[in-house]
């Protein structure tokens, strides 16, 4: 029993230990450019540091991707991927949005909530940080103020949405990631 409390203990610490260093400042990483994605960088060791507790819990071994970042425009809304509509790209690139918020980005702040999870019908299982990042929406209700106002300019559509955000840090996952669905506090399988 006393053994079991110590290694309870010793992943909380590590938890905490890991929590404390997410907050780490990095460089911004201009990384998945060409898919229309704006992110914002994050200290992968201590995400990294995640993945013991996790397969140990689930007995499960993950897959990372060797980074870790929210990510605040997703490819699919750059591009337009997945839907009828054109995405931000269509009037703004990709390019102007780093340009403009590379540093402020950088330097927004962010609260890690908890280790939340998701499965797909593929059998695919992603763990991820769930961040609150009221910085992180003010950028995006700016980039959807900008989009609105061209789109008005130009008579052009696009289809983006400041409000469709679940801000998250992915940790790992078996078999691939798992898109379009909630990455948000409802999806909390470990407490921080």
């Amino acid at each position: 029993m006393k053994t079991l409390g110590l290694l309870l203990l010793s992943i909380f610490q590590l938890a905490q230990a890991s929590v404390n260093d997410v907050y780490k400042q990095v460089p911004f990483s201009s990384q998945f450019k060409e898919d229309g994605a704006l992110i914002r960088n994050v200290n992968y060791l201590a995400v990294k540091s995640y993945i013991p507790i996790i397969e140990k819990k689930y007995k499960i071994e993950l897959e990372s991707r060797g980074e870790a970042h929210i990510t605040v425009i997703t490819p699919p809304e750059a591009q337009g991927w997945f839907t009828d509509k054109k995405g931000i790209n269509f009037l703004i690139s990709t390019a102007e949005l780093q340009e403009k918020y590379s540093q402020s980005m950088q330097n927004t702040g962010f609260k890690v909530k908890c280790i939340g999870r998701q499965k797909n019908k593929k059998g695919n299982t992603v763990f991820y940080l769930v961040v609150d990042s009221p910085d992180l929406m003010e950028i995006r209700k700016e980039i959807e103020a900008e989009v609105l106002l061209r789109a008005k300019f130009t008579n052009k559509k696009v289809y983006f949405k400041a409000q469709d955000f679940y801000p998250h840090i992915t940790i790992g996952y078996v078999g691939g990631d798992v898109h379009g669905v909630s990455k948000g506090a409802d999806t909390c399988v470990i407490s921080i």
